[in-house]
């Protein structure tokens, strides 16, 4: 049985078939090793021609491999493992999951963006992968740039900077360059799913904001955009949002 069959079996509604499938993967990562399992799963990943539920379940295979947040012991077994691969397998791996960003499916795009911030938390902390803050903040930047991929790279931002405890400083570098795009996309010309998206990442950078939030300037434009997007009565999703990034604002910067 190939993998991608493996991984279609993971998502039946049939309890038995699930179980022996995810028993399957956890045989396929112990005898293929690390990197050829890693390997292959982002390359299922990044296929425009699979399946949109085989993405899926083979990007969070992947994740699983390189991010466990209940257990501090074993992420740093996962990232240790992930460190000691070889330059060249990483960078492929990086390079597909950055492309993957573009999927027309939101989902396997979302897939993508926990993937490329699972690797990111592992590589930033150790001051390697200078470039990814970058292209992530040039994908929502860039003039006509498609919807999807403006959305999962605003979604890989975000989820990277939950982890902006353990990331810290490379953050901190990157800060204004962050905001300035996830504001940008929470305005009203872009299409909805960005705003959402962009409203999530900003609440999830408020922590690093300190800078921004010391400039009247700048302060009043990042407030401007949330109560502009608080008030899109029509925009459900958006105004939850909005008004759950005021609340976090108000206690971190208003007491």
């Amino acid at each position: 049985m190939d993998l991608s069959t493996v991984l279609q079996n993971t998502l039946s509604p049939d309890h038995n078939t699930r179980q022996q499938a995810s028993a399957m993967l956890e045989e396929a990562a112990r005898s293929a090793g690390l990197a050829s399992y890693l390997t292959t799963l982002i390359g299922l990943l990044s296929t425009d021609s699979q399946a949109a539920p085989v993405r899926i379940a083979a990007g969070l295979a992947a994740k699983n491999a390189l991010l466990n947040r209940r257990d501090a012991v074993k992420q740093a077994e996962l990232a240790q493992r992930w460190l000691e691969l070889s330059h060249d397998c990483r960078t492929g791996i990086k390079a597909a999951s950055l492309h993957a960003l573009s999927a027309s499916s939101a989902p396997v795009g979302t897939t993508a963006a926990q993937i490329v911030a699972a690797i990111g938390c592992i590589e930033l902390p150790a001051q390697q992968w200078p470039e990814l803050l970058p292209a992530l903040v040039n994908n929502m930047m860039a003039q006509g740039g498609g919807v999807n991929v403006k959305r999962a790279s605003v979604e890989a931002i975000g989820f990277v900077c939950e982890e902006s405890e353990r990331i810290g400083v490379m953050l901190e570098q990157h800060a204004n360059a962050i905001l300035t795009a996830v504001v940008n996309g929470m305005q009203s010309s872009e299409p909805a799913a960005v705003q959402v998206a962009s409203c999530k990442a900003l609440s999830n950078s408020l922590e690093f904001a300190h800078s921004a939030f010391s400039h009247p300037n700048e302060r009043a434009f990042i407030m401007q955009r949330v109560c502009e997007a608080a008030s899109r009565w029509g925009e459900e999703e958006l105004a939850v949002n909005a008004f759950q990034c005021l609340v976090r604002i108000v206690n971190i910067y208003y007491p």
